[in-house]
């Protein structure tokens, strides 16, 4: 996907051992950008389960190029979750060039 807009994600509530997982447990969302980790995602926590952000609110992602991202949710506790499948997208940014012939008749 090319120029996409928003980062998009869902969470069950769960731990891995199927017990609820929940705003008091919640510490924070984290993703791995192009193999770098740990830039926090400016996302609480929402009891529907589905969650999403702006690409132009993560630093990251202001410079064209190819992104592979993965996430994973941080427990208030430190636990993390294991990372998320990755998905790969485009920012195409492209400036355009000045006006010319400018003149005053």
């Amino acid at each position: 996907m090319a120029n996409p807009k928003h980062l998009r994600w869902a969470h069950d509530g769960k731990n891995t051992d199927g017990s609820a997982f929940g705003s008091a447990e919640f510490g924070g969302w984290e993703i791995e950008v192009n193999g770098e980790p740990n830039f926090s995602v400016p996302a609480g926590w929402e009891t529907d389960g589905q969650y999403e952000v702006e690409l132009a609110s993560i630093d990251a992602f202001q410079a064209s190029g190819t992104y592979t991202v993965r996430m994973r949710v941080v427990g208030k506790n430190g636990i993390a979750s294991v990372w998320s499948n990755p998905t790969t997208f485009v920012i195409d940014v492209r400036e355009p060039t000045a006006p010319f012939g400018l003149a005053v008749a």
